[in-house]
């Protein structure tokens, strides 16, 4: 079977070279290895970005590379030119993988598998076929492709997800380095200002006039000096 050459998109093939080092290029690579990029980002040890050391952060440029990569994609309204051309590309590849088996019908076969990559962006329909091609002995069933092609849109949206939180986490880093940090001779003189306020409150505390005793005779309570008249005058 003669190759058929891939659609010619410009914006898509800037979409699918990466700037970055070739362990991050699962675009150009294959599922398995944005799978092992994936793990690298997030080892299973590790439950958040936040979580994980300085030095085992994704450099800012490559984060956004990713994002570009993996840039999130609707999928394409029904009759769409460029996509209609991924599909058709993606089937004729599937076939050219595996030139000696026979279908029985191979119309109904290719529209099986056509509607299922008319669900998905460009991108995850490339993976899926790509994975499938690498992995798979036997052409696939249409159950099998919809796996493949739901294991790549996951795989893709996970590996997008940890490069923005790479992103995000670096650029959180990055402010908090830049923030003044408390040297010890700011604490020195912090615990001196406090030393002195204190110093200050206990010397008024001292200087401060002491209350006028209380005088030993005090006058008998109007009620009480009442009630002593009353008893004198019933004597």
């Amino acid at each position: 079977m003669t190759a058929v050459p891939a659609p010619q998109n410009p914006q898509q093939q800037t979409a699918l070279a990466l700037p970055a080092s070739p362990a991050l290029e699962p675009t150009a690579k294959g599922l398995e290895t944005a799978k092992r990029v994936v793990t690298r980002m997030l080892p299973p040890s590790v439950s958040y970005v936040r979580d994980l050391p300085a030095n085992a952060l994704v450099p800012a440029e490559k984060c956004r590379a990713i994002l570009t990569a993996l840039e999130p994609v609707q999928p394409p309204a029904q009759g769409d030119a460029e996509h209609a051309a991924v599909v058709a590309d993606c089937v004729l590849r599937l076939l050219g993988a595996f030139p000696a088996r026979k279908i029985a019908d191979q119309k109904a076969y290719r529209q099986a598998l056509e509607t299922l990559l008319w669900e998905y962006p460009a991108l995850v329909c490339r993976q899926a076929i790509d994975q499938l091609t690498r992995t798979s002995a036997y052409l696939p069933n249409r159950a099998e492709l919809a796996n493949a092609l739901n294991e790549a849109n996951e795989t893709l949206l996970k590996l997008r997800r940890l490069a923005k939180a790479h992103l995000e986490d670096g650029e959180r880093r990055a402010k908090r380095a830049a923030l003044p940090r408390i040297t010890d001779a700011d604490r020195a003189a912090n615990k001196d200002r406090v030393s002195a306020i204190v110093a200050k409150f206990l010397n008024r505390e001292k200087e401060a006039p002491a209350p006028a005793p209380a005088s030993e005779t005090h006058a008998t309570p109007p009620r009480a000096r009442d009630a002593g008249e009353g008893s004198a005058v019933h004597a």
